[in-house]
């Protein structure tokens, strides 16, 4: 009897309790999250700007070195290739991306993980051997550009200038984009696309109805990523 009068006045369970736990304990991981943020990100960034708004003596000049910087034209003319190669190199590694995405999520090839794996090794590889095999592959003397040892018509590829700069942006960009969209494509809802289907929607109106505002989400992301990647890298 005593054992049941114990047990009754123990206090139950609580889920308002472990809620409350679980909000207290977001709570302080995103208050560290910030305080890291503000620790590497934004304390550096703000000495950058401070520096950049002083002389070498550490006097105050305004906005004098932006306007210098700006007045020369190879500097300036820097930003403006900086960009033409983020937006080339968004553009087709996003396509890509898409095109290689969707196959393996929406289509019903075989040697799908192989095939992933495969876009998965420029992640892996040393950023140098991706040089070397752009070089060996379509350089002056490479095996493509010589046609395999002299057997097939040789490929000419202007390697060393835009285009090639271009191409191994796209090397480096082409696996973040993939992966994105991937996980996009993969999370959709399909039930959106049997109630299509039971509309009478064709393949191609479901792709411009369904798919495309599903992933909108996924695909800005890929285009963010692959955009700062180039243009931090170039």
């Amino acid at each position: 009897m005593p054992e049941a009068i114990a047990l009754s006045n123990r206090p139950a369970f609580s889920f308002k309790g472990l809620l409350a736990g679980e909000t207290s304990l977001k709570r302080v991981l995103m208050i560290l999250a910030c305080l890291w943020m503000t620790v590497v990100v934004i304390l550096p960034v703000g000495t950058l700007l401070v520096k950049s708004l002083t002389n070498g003596d550490g006097q105050f000049v305004g906005l004098v070195n932006y306007i210098e910087y700006f007045s020369s034209p190879s500097l300036s003319r820097s930003i403006g290739n900086s960009i033409l190669v983020a937006i080339y190199t968004t553009v087709i590694s996003v396509a890509l991306g898409f095109g290689f995405a969707y196959a393996l999520t929406r289509t019903c090839m075989p040697g799908k993980g192989i095939f992933k794996g495969i876009a998965m090794m420029p992640l892996f590889a040393p950023t140098l051997l991706n040089g070397i095999a752009l070089i060996y592959l379509f350089g002056r003397k490479g095996l493509i550009t010589k046609g395999f040892f002299g057997l097939i018509p040789g490929l000419k590829i202007p390697l060393y200038g835009p285009v090639g700069i271009i191409i191994s942006e796209v090397m480096y960009t082409f696996p973040q984009a993939m992966l994105i969209l991937t996980i996009a494509l993969s999370i959709t809802d399909a039930r959106l696309y049997e109630a299509a289907r039971s509309l009478g929607a064709g393949s191609v109106r479901i792709f411009f109805t369904v798919t495309l505002p599903s992933i909108k989400y996924g695909l800005l992301s890929a285009v963010f990523v692959c955009f700062i990647l180039a243009f931090t890298d170039f």
